[in-house]
C-alpha cells in the first residue's frame, strides 16, 4: 500500500538529504543530483530527473490512497505497475551518466561498478548489444578507442529502458560523448520504409524476448505478467497512453 510507496522514496533518499543538495545525502537522489550537473539536468530546486521521480511516487501514493484501492478498482494493479515501471527507468538514468562519465575519464573500477548494474539490463533489449557490453565493461578490459562504440551501444538501448536523449543529457566536459539523437519517427522495419511513427508496436518484440529469457530462469509469474499487462509497447489510447500486452491479442 502507500507505505511500501514511502519505503521505496525513503531507500531513493535517505534520512540527511537536503531537496537538490548534491553534498548532503549519501543515497541515489544525491548521487542523482550530483551526476546530473555533469549532463546539463540542474532542474529548479533539484535535477530533472528527481523532480519526474517524485512526481511518479506521488502518482503511485495516488493509486494506492484509498480503501481497497486494488480490489475495489480492476484498474489500479495495471495502472500502478506502468508508473512503477516509468519510475525504473528513472532510476536508471544515474547508472546510465555515470557509467558514460566513467568511461570518458578511463575510469575502469567505477566504469565497471556502475556497468554490473547497467549491462543486465540490455539483455531483455537485444543480446547482441548485450554480449558486446558484457564483453567489454565485465568480462575483459575495453581498450580506450573503443569508448565511443560502447556509448554508441549503450545509446542505442535507450528506447528499450525508456528512455531518451534528453532524459540522459549531454556530458559536459566533452559534448560529443555521450551527446545522441532518439530515432527518427520514420524508420525501416525489416525492409519496410514505415510512412508513420509505429515504434511502439514494434516494441511487442522485446517483451516476447524478455519473456523468453525469464522462461529460461524458471521466472513463470513475470512471464504471465508481461503476457497479460505487457510492458515495451506503449501506444496512445482514449484514456493516454497504454501499454498493449500480447493477451489482448
Amino acid at each position: 500500500g502507500v507505505h511500501s510507496i514511502d519505503e521505496a522514496v525513503a531507500y531513493w533518499i535517505g534520512d540527511a538529504q537536503l531537496t537538490g543538495d548534491a553534498a548532503r545525502g549519501h543515497l541515489l537522489y544525491a548521487l542523482t543530483e550530483s551526476i546530473g550537473e555533469k549532463f546539463g539536468h540542474q532542474g529548479t530546486g533539484q535535477s530533472k530527473t528527481n523532480q519526474a521521480l517524485m512526481q511518479l511516487f506521488n502518482q503511485a501514493k495516488l493509486l494506492l490512497n484509498f480503501p481497497n484501492a486494488c480490489s475495489s478498482g480492476p484498474d489500479t494493479y495495471k495502472r500502478l505497475r506502468e508508473v512503477v515501471n516509468n519510475i525504473v527507468a528513472k532510476m536508471t538514468i544515474p547508472l546510465v551518466q555515470n557509467l558514460i562519465h566513467y568511461l570518458q575519464q578511463n575510469d575502469r573500477a567505477r566504469a565497471k561498478l556502475y556497468a554490473q548494474a547497467f549491462v543486465p539490463l540490455v539483455s531483455a533489449c537485444n543480446p547482441s548489444t548485450f554480449e558486446f557490453l558484457k564483453s567489454k565493461l565485465l568480462d575483459a578490459s575495453y581498450l580506450v578507442t573503443e569508448i565511443e562504440e560502447i556509448v554508441d551501444k549503450i545509446q542505442s538501448v535507450y528506447p528499450c529502458l525508456r528512455l531518451t536523449c534528453n532524459d540522459i543529457g549531454v556530458y559536459f566536459e566533452d559534448s560529443s560523448i555521450g551527446s545522441c539523437q532518439d530515432q527518427k519517427e520514420t524508420v525501416r522495419i525489416g525492409g519496410f520504409s514505415t510512412s508513420t511513427d509505429v515504434r511502439s508496436y514494434a516494441n511487442m518484440d522485446m517483451d516476447l524476448l524478455e519473456m523468453k529469457i525469464l522462461t529460461e530462469m524458471g521466472a513463470f509469474d513475470a512471464v504471465d505478467d508481461i503476457y497479460r499487462y505487457g510492458k515495451h509497447a506503449i501506444a496512445d489510447g482514449f484514456a493516454g497512453e497504454q501499454t498493449m500486452s500480447f493477451f489482448q491479442f
